[in-house]
């Protein structure tokens, strides 16, 4: 997997996916939370599968060979 989710994007992330599971978990709504630890795993590991589908990158730094 190739990083394409930039530092900004994956800081939105984690705000809203730490939202979200919260809200998941009071108010019990599994969607909520489905969706909150979708984001979490695209913001602790810098991957979109939605991004590679449709080729964006938000500015995540690529490592040069």
């Amino acid at each position: 997997m190739v990083c394409n989710v930039g530092k900004v994007d994956r800081i939105v992330r984690l705000v809203a996916a730490i939202v979200l599971i919260v809200w998941g978990l009071t108010a019990k709504y599994l969607i909520m939370l489905i969706l909150g630890v979708s984001l979490l795993f695209t913001a602790l590991s810098g991957w979109c599968i939605v991004y590679s589908l449709f080729k964006l990158d938000t500015g995540c730094q690529k490592k040069k060979n």
